[in-house]
Formats: C-alpha cells, structure tokens, sequence
C-alpha cells in the first residue's frame, strides 16, 4: 500500500496488505493499523517492492504495528512449480519469525502457493478473466477445499472478510452458512 494512504486507511481495516518501506513505517506511527503484513522480496527482483529477506527482522522489530504475516509476488513464469521455491522461502521466513500468515500466490500459481502455506491467495483471472484481482483469506487447512468450490466459496468468503461492518454484511449474512459448508468450516 501507498504510505500516503495510510492514515486514511489504517484506521477503517482490520489488516493492511502489505507494508515495505520506511516511509510507511513513519506513517503506521501516526496512524496504526490493527496488523500489517511484510512484503519480502524473496527472489531478489530490481523491478518489485518488497524488503531484503536479511533486513526483515530489522523492519519487523521498527514496526510500530502488530506484524501477523508476509508477502511475496514471485516473478512471472509459466510454469507454477517454478514459484515453488520462492513461496517455500517465504513460509521458511515466516517460521522463523513466528508468522501465521502468508500471502503468496495467484490465479497462475496458488495451488503452488496453497501447498507451500498460503493463507491469502490474490485470485483474479481465475475467475473473472485478466484485469481483477480479488483477495481471498483461506486458513491453510482449508484453503484447498476451498479451491474444489470455485468461484463462489472464495467469492462469498472474500466479501464476508473484506465487509465485517459494512450493511451489506446484513444482505450477506445469508451467505454465512453457504460459505461454512463450502470450506468445511
């Protein structure tokens, strides 16, 4: 996330999706969040944000917010299983930090990702063709019954996260049940 959009928006989350410079790091001081997640450039690529995976525990320690979980976009490639690695690094980091949460993966890779310990996957043209991406929060050990039930257990689970306060979580609530029996909750 932009760090100049922090204060508007940190106060409205439950989690911000995700952090990696210095810049938001002064800016979550004035504005916390209730949890942020890292970006981690585990493959090292000039082109992508993200925080040296041998400066992460510097930035989690200077993190004036609650850190619950890091995130990692691979560089493009056709084949899934070439991601593998760079979503095993990030679960390795997360171990060592003593992080639940990893959000790795998308519509070309998250299965990958799911196996390796995704708890977010950032689906998109899975589901609606290329131009969306959309966040789904799957526990691990649900995350790929969840994948069997696509679109609509990631989709009604996706709108139950992101809305917990808003009023169409009223014309949702409907949903709950839908969503439960879809992921095996």
């Amino acid at each position: 996330i932009q760090s100049r959009k922090l204060k508007d928006i940190a106060p409205n989350v439950r989690l911000i999706h995700s952090i990696a410079s210095e810049s938001a790091l002064r800016r979550l001081e004035q504005n916390p969040a209730p949890e942020v997640l890292i970006q981690v450039n585990v493959a090292g690529e000039d082109s992508k944000e993200g925080v040296d995976p041998s400066e992460l525990a510097s930035y989690i320690e200077r993190c004036p917010c609650p850190v619950t979980g890091l995130m990692t976009m691979p560089p493009f490639v056709e084949d899934p299983e070439d991601s593998r690695r760079h979503f095993a690094r990030l679960a390795e980091l997360a171990a060592e930090h003593g992080l639940e949460r990893l959000s790795m993966g998308t519509s070309q890779d998250y299965e990958v990702a799911v196996q390796e310990g995704a708890t977010i996957v950032r689906l998109g043209s899975v589901l609606y063709g290329s131009g969306y991406v959309l966040l789904a929060f799957l526990p691990p050990r649900q995350a790929m019954v969840v994948r069997q039930y696509a679109p609509y257990g990631v989709i009604v689970l996706l709108l139950l996260v992101l809305l917990p306060n808003s009023p169409l979580r009223l014309l949702l609530g409907m949903a709950a049940p839908i969503t439960r029996f879809l992921i095996g909750a």
